[in-house]
């Protein structure tokens, strides 16, 4: 029932075979290298959320905005007949500005209850403060 494939390389189609193998209810694709290619090829499978997982850790793939929205939207497209049972994803380690802010709040209209955990948005024309 839980999967954990954390830096394990698994690549994009170790993340497609586990997100299609049934009988999951926790999956860890933390820090694999997934990038932006990764989550744009996983979003479809992720539309309407998904019918085991509970909870989705994407944490630490380098994804950038574009593809996080893709992600985030897809999630929010509602299929037909599927009962998403996603209560937690994590995105952190990937980039969130305004972009991936809007497609949140467009995803939580559709499912109000999912915890999405990611990091603080990084806003346009900001540069993080460096640290003493």
């Amino acid at each position: 029932k839980n999967l954990d494939l954390t830096s394990t390389d698994c690549g994009v189609d170790g993340a497609k075979v586990a997100l299609t193998s049934g009988g999951l209810t926790t999956l860890r694709l933390f820090n694999n290298h997934l990038g932006s290619d990764g989550f744009i090829s996983i979003a479809p499978l992720l539309q309407g959320g998904h019918a085991a997982i509970e909870h989705l850790d994407l944490g630490g793939n380098s994804a950038d905005e574009d593809a996080v929205v893709a992600l985030l939207d897809s999630i929010a497209n509602v299929k037909e007949g599927l009962v998403n049972k996603l209560a937690v994803l994590e995105i952190g380690g990937n980039t969130f500005g305004d972009k991936a802010a809007e497609a949140l709040e467009r995803l939580k209209r559709v499912w109000p209850k999912l915890d999405v955990a990611h990091d603080k948005p990084v806003r346009e024309g900001e540069e993080e403060e460096e640290q003493d």
